[in-house]
Order: structure tokens, then C-alpha cells, then sequence
């Protein structure tokens, strides 16, 4: 949030600093987000840069592809959101990153259970049923939330609302109904 101060003739605008458990919830999201990229590439670059089950594609350029899209929405929303904490747009980037950060991680676990001749964690199960199910339908209605808060966080207009509750209510519907099905 920025105030303009008129000291004598002159024209400032000052910069509002958030308190620092809000900065702080934003880097430390963002510190767990980058961890989890270089763990989860420490992994995969150890066990030879195998192909992932990516359910949008394979092979070493999708995984730095997806990589790439964590780091990056992440740091555009930990940046977005240590600025302008009230501003949505930010901390809805930094969400994305840092679910988007998960997927080669559960895509490693997956890839481990389907070559082992056992029976899968029930942790495994359920982040694999999770991203499946949630990220692409959430990432997708983030992206258009973000397009209808641009650029100061707030909707043009009170009909826009319907749009963000349509944009929610799609994706939501979306993972219900892969989520249900067998």
C-alpha cells in the first residue's frame, strides 16, 4: 500500500511496509518451494533423469519445464507478496509455485511405486490422488483469478465477482468429479 505526503510543496510517496510475520509466511514459503525443487532435482538427477508418469508429458524437458514454471510463479508471488501483502495476486503466484513444486516430487514416488513389486504407501496413494485430482483444476482457476484481479488486487467491478465465482466453481467441479471417478 503506498501514501502520497505533501510536506511542503513536496510530493513523496511512501511505501508501507507489511509487518514482518507476513514477509516472513511469504520467503518461508517460498524457502520451503525452493528446497523442495532442489531436493526433489537432487533425486532425479541421482537416479539418472528417468521418465516421470507426468500426465501432461515425459522425459527431462517436461520435468525442468514444470520446475521451471514453480520457481518462477513462486518468486513472483513471494516477491508480490512481501511487498503488497493485501494484494491477492501475490500470495495466489506463491500457492501455485509451491503446489507446482510438488508435482516431481510425487511424480518421483509414483515412478518408485511402479517399478517395486509392492504394494504403495498410503501416502503415496494419496498425494498422487491429490495432484491429479486438485492441481491442474486450481492452477487453472488461480491463473484466471489472477487475470481478474490484475493489476491492484481488487475486481473491476462488482459483476466481475460472478466471474471469479465461476472461475472457482468450474475447477472445483472439475476435481470432484476426477476425484470420484473410479
Amino acid at each position: 500500500m503506498t501514501a502520497t505526503i505533501a510536506i511542503t510543496g513536496v510530493r513523496r510517496t511512501v511505501l508501507h511496509r507489511s509487518p514482518l510475520p507476513v514477509r516472513a509466511i511469504a520467503w518461508g514459503i517460498w524457502l520451503a518451494l525452493a528446497a523442495t525443487l532442489l531436493a526433489s532435482a537432487a533425486v532425479w538427477v541421482s537416479e539418472g533423469l528417468p521418465s516421470l508418469p507426468l500426465d501432461f508429458g515425459s522425459g527431462p524437458a517436461s520435468v525442468v519445464a514444470v520446475d521451471m514454471i514453480a520457481a518462477t510463479a513462486g518468486t513472483v508471488g513471494a516477491l508480490l507478496a512481501w511487498r503488497h501483502p493485501r494484494n491477492p495476486i501475490g500470495w495466489l503466484l506463491l500457492f501455485v509455485g509451491a503446489t507446482t513444486s510438488l508435482v516431481t516430487p510425487v511424480n518421483l514416488l509414483v515412478s518408485h511405486g511402479l517399478h517395486a513389486f509392492q504394494s504403495w504407501p498410503a501416502t503415496t496413494i494419496a498425494a498422487a490422488w491429490l495432484m491429479s485430482a486438485l492441481h491442474a483444476p486450481a492452477a487453472v482457476a488461480v491463473g484466471i483469478l489472477v487475470v481478474l484481479l490484475f493489476p491492484d488486487g481488487r475486481f473491476a467491478g462488482r459483476r466481475w465477482r460472478a466471474g471469479a465465482v465461476a472461475a472457482i466453481a468450474g475447477p472445483l467441479l472439475l476435481s470432484v468429479a476426477s476425484a470420484c471417478d473410479p
